[in-house]
């Protein structure tokens, strides 16, 4: 929900043996296989802290000075869960959890993907994807509720979220492989806020743009 937008250069790294095991800095260290057209994958993962006062870009930082008084929420160890199914070769369908492992009461997530290849070529694939978000009651006190005491400190009114929708999303991607190892993609993506998430006191805007352009190299 802020209106501050902030632009960060950043380093992926993705290690997959043919067993299964992964090692990435996005999806965290797992297991992932597939049995005909389901696919999964379980992994352990981290939930990044939020800050109550404004951190530099260079420290990858999550404050802000509207979060002033409200205390700092702390990153949280996460054991991720997620199983889909290839409806059609060009389509997917996917469900996925995140239940924090360590400050458990920051609470849980919950999400439903699609994504549609709707353009596949030999070095062009465009993909259309949709999402939806959902978190249980201790994840939206903790980032879009206010308690009565952080009420006092910050200024906001105390408001109590209920567990629900908190996201909507759709993002438009295209990659363009110049060879077997290097490839090109550029993202464009709209995220709005929903029920009690859009309405909390802290949201200042409730529909974000997301734009990603990244060169990647497979080896």
């Amino acid at each position: 929900g802020s209106n501050e937008t902030v632009a960060l250069p950043l380093l992926v790294l993705d290690y997959v043996r043919p067993d299964g095991f992964f090692a990435s800095t996005l999806r965290g260290l797992g297991y992932a296989g597939s049995a005909g057209q389901l696919f999964y994958s379980v992994a352990l993962g981290y939930r990044v802290p939020r800050h109550e006062k404004p951190r530099g870009p260079a420290g990858f930082g999550t404050g802000s000075r509207y979060l002033h008084g409200m205390g700092d929420v702390k990153g949280s160890a996460t054991a991720l869960a997620l199983v889909g199914y290839s409806v059609l070769p060009w389509l997917d369908l996917v469900a996925y959890t995140e239940q924090p492992l360590s400050a458990r009461g920051n609470g849980a997530r919950y999400g439903l993907d699609a994504s549609a290849k709707v353009l596949q070529a030999a070095q062009d694939t465009t993909t259309l994807s949709a999402s939806l978000s959902a978190g249980d009651g201790r994840y939206m006190q903790t980032y879009h509720g206010v308690s009565p005491m952080q009420a006092a400190n910050a200024g906001y009114a105390a408001f109590a979220p209920k567990a629900g929708v908190y996201q909507l999303e759709a993002t438009l991607s295209h990659q363009h492989r110049f060879s077997n190892a290097w490839s090109l993609t550029g993202q464009l993506g709209v995220q709005r806020l929903q029920g009690d998430a859009a309405k909390s006191p802290l949201t200042r805007r409730t529909t974000q743009p997301v734009a990603a352009v990244y060169a990647s190299y497979a080896f």
